[in-house]
Formats: C-alpha cells, sequence, structure tokens
C-alpha cells in the first residue's frame, strides 16, 4: 500500500545506507523495519535503499528530550550548518520570533517544512516562526543543506528544514518539565500531553497534542558581563564602560555641552558621561506559549487515503529596550530666557553660544529661544509586546494509481496575526510643544501652547524628567499584522516499471504548485504618521503568487557490477511564473557513484532562485541602525587617515562646517548611524549557484563507523539587500574608496547630513546589487558499538568554513567574514561565522533503561573586522560548551530526564558576536514522563 513508502529517514539510517544522523541512531532499541520504499528531505521520488545525493543531517526525538529542547530553534544552532538566527536572546535585534538560518545566507533563504508541506509563515518576509512547530510531535529533523529550489521551489537557496511528525501514534504521553539557571533565574516550564490511537481496524489513527510554555524574562542586569555598556579606550588600548551620547539627560551635540542635573552646563566627556543603556534590556526574552496541533488520516481503499492537519499556536514574546534616544530628527527649538530648569549661567551661555539672529522680546540680552541639536534620552524602557496567533489546516488525499504509481494531492492554508503595542514611543510634536515655554509669569510658567494640557518638559539635566512630563510626550503605539499563505500541489510518484537499466528501474517524480502569499500591515495613526513619531511606519499590503511545475528523475545505472556497486543519475528541474518577477527555472543534476560498497561517492550542481518577499518588494521606509564612525568625526582622524587634506576637502563639500571637521562635535550620536530603508517593487529574483561534492564511507571492517566528507560552495548573484549594504558601509565607501566614492557618487548623495554638519541618516533602500560566495567542508563521523558496558554511539559534526565573502554592490571591495565579526559582518551574514565549529555526542545506553550522554559544542576563534580595536576587542578565543544528561525509565511507562547545559558556566565573550554564545549561563532541567 502506499502508506508504505513513506517511511521515516532513521529506517534508512538503522539500514545502514549512509547518511549521517546528528544525535545517533537508536539503533540499540529496535529492529529496523523492512521497507518498500521511503522518501528523504531533498528529493520527491521514493524508492528503496534511498541515500541522498545532497548532505543530510537528521536530529531524532531522542535529542530533543535529552537536551530538554523547547524551543526548536536552540538545538539548531547547535548544528555547525547553521548560524545563529532569533532566539530566546534576540531581544534587540530581533522580534520575539525564533528562526534558522543555514550556512548563514539569511532565515529568509531557508525553508521550512513540515512533512514536506510549506510551513505557515510568520512575517512578511516569508520567514517561518519555529515557535509554532510542537515539540512533543517532532519524530526527526532533516536538514538538508545546498540549493534546493529545483525540489522545493522559492526559499531554499540555503537549503530546507524538514520537522517530520509523529505518525499513527497510539495511547497517551504526558510530559512536564522545569529549567533553572545555576542563579536561580531565567526559568522555564513546559508541559505536554499527547493522545492518539487507531481505529477502523487501524486504518485510521488520529493524534490531539497540547502544550504550554512559560519562559521568564531575564534583565542583562542581572548578570555582571551585561550589566554595563562597553566602550574601547583607543588611547589606552582598555575596555571601559561606555554607553551611548544620547544620555538621560540631555548632550548638545553641537559644541559637546550637556546639562547637569541643576541646570547648568557643562562639558560633555567621554566616557565619564555616556549612558549605560545595558541594564533594562533583556537577556532572555519571556514567552508564554499554548499550542494545540491535531493529526489524522484514513484509508478509505488501498487506492485512496485521506490525511488532514491542524496546527494552532497563541504565544506572548515580550521585548524590553533601553529607554528611547530623542533628537535624531533634526534641530529642537527651546525656551531659553527665563526658563525654570535652566540656572542663569545656562541661559546666558546658550544665549551667547546659539542666539545670534534670536529674537529677544524684552531686550535683557538673552535670547528668547535657541534651535539646536539636542540628544538625549526619556527614562521609561520601551516595551514591546507581541501576541501572535499562527494557524494552518492541510487537507490531502494520496494513494496508488497503479502498482508502480502513486500520487498526493493536498491543500493547505495558514494564516499568522501580530497585534504589537509599542510603550514608550515619543511623539515629536509634543515634545517639541513641551519645550516652549510661556515664562510671562515666573511662578506659573505654562506651554505656549497649552492644547491637550501639555507639560513643560524638563530635558535639562538626568533625573530631572518626571512621569507627568513623560505622559504628555511619549504615547503608546500598535500595529495589526495578518500574512496569509495558501498552498495547492499535486504530486505523482512512480518508477518505469518493465523498463529497468542494468541497475534498476528509472525512479520520477512531478507535479504541480500554486503558492498565493500575502500580508497586510496596519499601524495605528501615532505609529504609522512621520509627524506624530520619531521612527513612523505607515501601512502597508502586498500580495503574489506563483504557479510552479516540476519533475525529477533517478536513473540507477549500474548496481552490483565490478567497480560499480551503485552508478546513477539524478536530476531535476523546476519553472515558476510568478506575479511579480515573472519566470523563472531552477535545475538540479547529481552523481552517485560506489565503487564497492563501502565507499560511495556524490556530487551535485544546482541552480537555484528566490523570488523578492513582499517585505523586499512593498515594505515601508523605516530607520535601522548600525555601530559606525563618521569619517569626519575625531574619532575618524584618531583612528588615521590615509589623505587628511583629500578627506578634509570631501567633508567640506559634502556639508560639514570647516571649523567641525575632524572634531568630536559631529561624533555619531549613540555611535550608531541610521539607514532609511525600504521596499522595491522593481526588484528581481536572487540566482545562486551550489556545488556539492564528497563521499560516505562504511567500512564493513569497521561495522557501525560512518564517515561522510562534503565540499560546498553557493554562489550568489542579484541577491537583494539595503543600497551599499547599509549605512556604516556607505559612509566609509562615499569616504574612503576613491574608485567609486566621493562628492557626486551614489554613496556620497545617499548620505544626508544635518545643516550642522553631523550626519542625519543614510539612503538605502532595497536593491538587487549584491553578490557572495560561500565555500566549506562539512565532515561528520558516526560510530556505534556495543559491549559489556552497554550500547554506545559518538556522533561528530563539524563545518568548515574557507569563505564567506560578500561584495555589497558592483565596485565595492570583497568583505570575507569567515572567521570574522564586527560592524562589517554582523548585518552580512546576521552574525559571527567561525571558520570551525564542531558539535560532538557520546552517548551510552545500558542495553536497559539508562541513557547518558555529555554533548560537546566547539566555536572556533573570530577576529574582528576593525583592526584597530583594542586589544580585548580583536580577537574572540575559541569557545568549549559542555552539557550533560542522564535518562531513566522505569516502571515500565514513566521516564525522568536530568540535566546540565553549559556545565562550567562559561561566560559570553565581551568583544560582541553575542547571538553565537550562550547568554545565560550554567542551566538546570528536569524533565519527567509517562506513557500509556
Amino acid at each position: 500500500m502506499f502508506a508504505k513508502k513513506r517511511l521515516s529517514m532513521a529506517v534508512t539510517v538503522a539500514m545502514g545506507l549512509g547518511s549521517v544522523v546528528a544525535g545517533g541512531p537508536a539503533a540499540h532499541a529496535q529492529e529496523p523495519r523492512l521497507v518498500e520504499e521511503v522518501v528523504v528531505t531533498g528529493s520527491r521520488i521514493a524508492r528503496r535503499d534511498f541515500t541522498s545525493n545532497s548532505p543530510v543531517v537528521t536530529v531524532d526525538a531522542e535529542q530533543f528530550e535529552l537536551t530538554n529542547t523547547v524551543n526548536t530553534e536552540n538545538l539548531l544552532n547547535q548544528l555547525p550548518q547553521t548560524v545563529a538566527g532569533f532566539n530566546s536572546t534576540s531581544n534587540g535585534g530581533g522580534d520575539g520570533t525564533a528562526t534558522v538560518n543555514l550556512r548563514g545566507l539569511g532565515a529568509q533563504r531557508t525553508l521550512v517544512l513540515m512533512d514536506g508541506i510549506r510551513v505557515t509563515p510568520s512575517s512578511d518576509q516569508g520567514i517561518a516562526d519555529l515557535n509554532t512547530i510542537p515539540p512533543a510531535m517532532i519524530e526527526r529533523v532533516e536538514v538538508v543543506t545546498g540549493g534546493a529550489s529545483a525540489v522545493y521551489g522559492s526559499d531554499a537557496i540555503a537549503g530546507v528544514v524538514n520537522f517530520i511528525m509523529k505518525k499513527d501514534f497510539e495511547g497517551i504521553d504526558i510530559s512536564v518539565a522545569q529549567q533553572m539557571s545555576g542563579e536561580n533565574d531565567g526559568g522555564t516550564t513546559n508541559f505536554n500531553l499527547t493522545m492518539g490511537g487507531n481505529f477502523a481496524d487501524g486504518r485510521g489513527n488520529a493524534v490531539v497534542s497540547l502544550g504550554y510554555n512559560e519562559r521568564e524574562s531575564l534583565l542583562s542586569s542581572e548578570r555582571e558581563y551585561s550589566r554595563f555598556a562597553l566602550a574601547q579606550d583607543r588611547a589606552n588600548d582598555r575596555v571601559v564602560p561606555g554607553g551611548s551620547t544620547a544620555r538621560q539627560g540631555t548632550q548638545i551635540q553641537v559644541g559637546s555641552i550637556k546639562f547637569d542635573p541643576d541646570g547648568n552646563v557643562s562639558p560633555f566627556v567621554q566616557p565619564d558621561d555616556l549612558y549605560n543603556f545595558a541594564p533594562t534590556n533583556y537577556l532572555q526574552i519571556p514567552q508564554e506559549r499554548f499550542q494545540l496541533s491535531s493529526f489524522a488520516r484514513f484509508e478509505i481503499n488501498e487506492k485512496l487515503e485521506v490525511y488532514a492537519r491542524g496546527t494552532f499556536t497563541n504565544y506572548q514574546a515580550d521585548r524590553q529596550l533601553a529607554p528611547l534616544p530623542f533628537g535624531f530628527s533634526g534641530p529642537t527649538t527651546f525656551t531659553v530666557d527665563g526658563n525654570p530648569f535652566l540656572t542663569a549661567a545656562a541661559q546666558q551661555e546658550l544665549s551667547e553660544r546659539y542666539g545670534e539672529g534670536q529674537p529677544d522680546v524684552n531686550g535683557n540680552g538673552l535670547a528668547d529661544q535657541v534651535n539646536v541639536l539636542l540628544f538625549g534620552r526619556v527614562t521609561t524602557p520601551r516595551e514591546f509586546i507581541s501576541n501572535r496567533n499562527v494557524a494552518q489546516f492541510v487537507f490531502g488525499a494520496r494513494g496508488d494509481i497503479t502498482d508502480n504509481w502513486s500520487y498526493d494531492v493536498y491543500f493547505s492554508e495558514g494564516r499568522f496575526e501580530n497585534a504589537e503595542t509599542v510603550i514608550g514611543q515619543l511623539s515629536n510634536p509634543s515634545l517639541f510643544q513641551a519645550l516652549l515655554l510661556d515664562t510671562s509669569d515666573p511662578d506659573n510658567v505654562t506651554c505656549q501652547d497649552t492644547s491637550l494640557d501639555c507639560v513643560p518638559a524638563n530635558i535639562y539635566g538626568e533625573g530631572n524628567l518626571t512621569p507627568e512630563m513623560e505622559d504628555f510626550f511619549l504615547v503608546d503605539v500598535n500595529a495589526n499584522t495578518d500574512v496569509t499563505q495558501r498552498v495547492f500541489a499535486a504530486n505523482i510518484n512512480g518508477d518505469s516499471g518493465s523498463f529497468e537499466l542494468p541497475g534498476g528501474k528509472i525512479g520520477f517524480a512531478g507535479g504541480y504548485e500554486f503558492i498565493y502569499n500575502s500580508s497586510d500591515f496596519r499601524p495605528s495613526e501615532n505609529l504609522g504618521n512621520p509627524n506624530l513619531n520619531q521612527q513612523a511606519f505607515p501601512p502597508v499590503n502586498g500580495k503574489f503568487h506563483s504557479k510552479s511545475l516540476f519533475a525529477e528523475f533517478y536513473a540507477p545505472i549500474l548496481s552490483g557490477a565490478p567497480f560499480a556497486e551503485i552508478l546513477a543519475l539524478e536530476g531535476a528541474y523546476r519553472t515558476s511564473d510568478y506575479t511579480t518577477v515573472g519566470t523563472v527555472d531552477a535545475y538540479k543534476i547529481a552523481v552517485e557513484w560506489a565503487p564497492i560498497a563501502d565507499i560511495r561517492f556524490r556530487t551535485s550542481f544546482n541552480t537555484a532562485v528566490r523570488a523578492p518577499n513582499i517585505d523586499e518588494l512593498f515594505g515601508p521606509q523605516s530607520f535601522a541602525a548600525q555601530g559606525a564612525v563618521d569619517p569626519c568625526s575625531a574619532v575618524a582622524f584618531e583612528e588615521g587617515i590615509a589623505d587628511v587634506a583629500g578627506r578634509r576637502a570631501l567633508c567640506i563639500a559634502t556639508g560639514v562646517p570647516d571649523n567641525l571637521v575632524f572634531s568630536p562635535d559631529i561624533n555619531l550620536p549613540a555611535d550608531q548611524v541610521r539607514a532609511l530603508t525600504g521596499g522595491n517593487p522593481d526588484l528581481a529574483e536572487e540566482e545562486a549557484d551550489t556545488f556539492t561534492a564528497g563521499f560516505v564511507l562504511t567500512p564493513a571492517m569497521l561495522p557501525g563507523l560512518t564517515v561522510s566528507v562534503d565540499y560546498f560552495s553557493i554562489e550568489m548573484a542579484q541577491r537583494i539587500g539595503i543600497f551599499g549594504g547599509g549605512g556604516e558601509n556607505i559612509l566609509s565607501t562615499c569616504y574612503g574608496d576613491p574608485n567609486i566614492g566621493g562628492l557626486g557618487s551614489p554613496f556620497c548623495n545617499a548620505v544626508v547630513r544635518f545643516p550642522g554638519g553631523p550626519v542625519e541618516l543614510t539612503l538605502a533602500n532595497n536593491q538587487n546589487a549584491a553578490e557572495s560566495n560561500l565555500e566549506g567542508v562539512d565532515l561528520a563521523v558516526q560510530y556505534s558499538w556495543d559491549n559489556s558496558l552497554g550500547f554506545w554511539t559518538v556522533n561528530y559534526a563539524s563545518t568548515f568554513s574557507m569563505e564567506n565573502s560578500f561584495v555589497a554592490f558592483t565596485g565595492a571591495n570583497e568583505v570575507d567574514c569567515a572567521g570574522r565579526f564586527g560592524n562589517t559582518c554582523n548585518p552580512l551574514i546576521g552574525t559571527a561565522d567561525p571558520e570551525y565549529r564542531h558539535r560532538a555526542t557520546l552517548r551510552w545506553n545500558n542495553n536497559a533503561n539508562l541513557t547518558a550522554q555529555l554533548v560537546w559544542q566547539h566555536i572556533g576563534e573570530l577576529d574582528n573586522t576593525d583592526t584597530t580595536a583594542v586589544t580585548e576587542f580583536r580577537t574572540i578565543d575559541a569557545y568549549d560548551y559542555l552539557d550533560g544528561s542522564v535518562s531513566y525509565k522505569f516502571m515500565e511507562n514513566y521516564r525522568a530526564t536530568f540535566g546540565v547545559n553549559n556545565i562550567a558556566d562559561k561566560e559570553p565573550p565581551r568583544a560582541g558576536a553575542n547571538a553565537v554564545f550562550d547568554q545565560i549561563g550554567r542551566m538546570f532541567f528536569l524533565n519527567v514522563g509517562a506513557s500509556f
């Protein structure tokens, strides 16, 4: 029957077919079943004894239990094939979702499937949120690296992550897990209940699973290594507590003076006067999650089986950032003469410095008001409260057409809804209203415009803003986002029947797929209107669909012949018609050759494409901040400039006053530059060529050993990204690259300065301008053996990154981010990419009820792209983490697992790249469960 043809990859591994499982097969626990045919992620062709020509890593369900993985991204991010995506510690750069990022090419280039069907995206970027995957129902996860667009379509340039769910579940399974750090904080509680059974004499099966997860918040202030923002004292080659120039209180950018708490003014001194923005940020974001999942199938007859799947997830994931900085929108006008919040001396100095040409109505020699660049910070932390609902329903039918041909037809509809509220946003008009005062009655100073019960604001000195003041100019904003995806697919699968090659029958698969995507972003008025909000996000609505035809073949040319135990050719082709970019094509060709049974060589070439997503096409204009140095500032001068005279002339020509060039008065506020980014409806598709070549060794003289080595290369063209690679690259290219920068170049034209000289923003909308090249080697080893002490498995998986280069635009210098971190690379690949990393496990079972595991994760050394950084920040030494756990099954139905993650309690490095490293410290967990 057809159902027998779609069995698990775990079966093929147990049968010794060569794919390495990250966690190791539990071969001692059960005997492999006899199967007719199997389907493995990376191909739709079902056949006997299938070993993938694409590198496949499989994580089995036992790994999730032995590591107490509640959020699946935490385990996937340990695989050497991945670069850390958004997770529970992604407070600042994340959005509360959880993602997987294969090869560091971006989560939008990694396709996530559940049982081979696309998981509903949870953003207008088309990215699946792993929070929606029910962990209790996972049987295993298959990770295919290398382009898979010919098989699965767009979004699979980096590869595919396929969650295979439990089938034919019978009984009741219940589990409760608790996790807590060694500091008795950062706890997580998880509860799962799964019930299922067969009916109609085994022709049908239905499963329902309930899940609840609660994760506590953890502030940066609760760890010594994260309590302070750090700065570099380059002159003395040391790291000091630092922070942002936009401090609580106010710095006047022009003149580099600040307001003291008593309303006086004094020089702004670094680093003493920097604002420490770190403590109020979450180190671990809180989450509360409810999940309901159901799976059912029913065999109507031998030719027809119907199936259905429904998953629903509701969760709230909050983020908290430092209080909002203000002043980025331009010069601010505020009252000087008679301002009760300023000392007489301060009024006099401000009038002398900035009062020229300003009115002096009473003729006392003091300017009534001044207009200068102010940079400060409010006192209320920003809270981002997201409530998300994600539902997906799948209905399908499958069966046999003939003895050697089968079909599978399904329809999937998924919907993502997000209601987000942001507490502590700034209303610019209200702040400006509160800074212009009516001082005609010194005993009753009010706002000049008293509408809306205006409260005069004292931003002049740290600690002077009261809750009543902030209540007037801070607003709560909200937005609703709806994302819908519909998929209709019809697949056939079969072989050549009576016609056979010397190696066997030719396998075929093909079909049709229709995919519809839409997104609707609806902000509240005070979020969408730039006149009301410092960082406005206007509404956006976009949609597109695609129609695809695809076909595959597998041709076993020889089998069991001299010097050709296996010789086979595999191919795939897909053509897709998008309503946005038109027709795109992708193909795959692969060869496998096993001269003897002990070793098999494999190679494949793929062309892959990715159509732009809704955000890239239609996204609103918004700001992205990036760490940077103004090339015309004192910081740039101190770091060294090859042509000082030429740089000075260019700075003046681009709007910096002569007397301020190389002065601290134009240092970037908060050491960041803002890039104004947004969608581009004229984008074309991305293109990639993927090549892999390697071998799988299973020596008969050493049973239980499997070794695989695979070289990979991914070359991308027309890569979609913000112009110039972001604000930092725009600045450095404009002022530092004489070939494509300089006055009048697109890069200098993209730099917008305030009239006083400081950088206001850079213009960086999406373009098909970038290129990238990824090259490396995957090595995996698995060895299992049995002795008097029990059953043992050693599993080792590693990646050597030889190149991870990026060209932001035509003519730009190539940046190689393999083994590097810092402001240049982090925006390009998401976070650091070590040249070498591995995950190794040693697992033991006493051939009965006791299992123990030790995990060793290694993260290789990293170098800073900033070669002028202080010594401590130039390199991050290699890191090693050890995790251990013990699981025991007792009284037939019960089990308990106890473990410790980050046994050595290693702290993350101070130099950055922290998404790669554990942020919490030693973590203890206990998971107890029962099955009936």
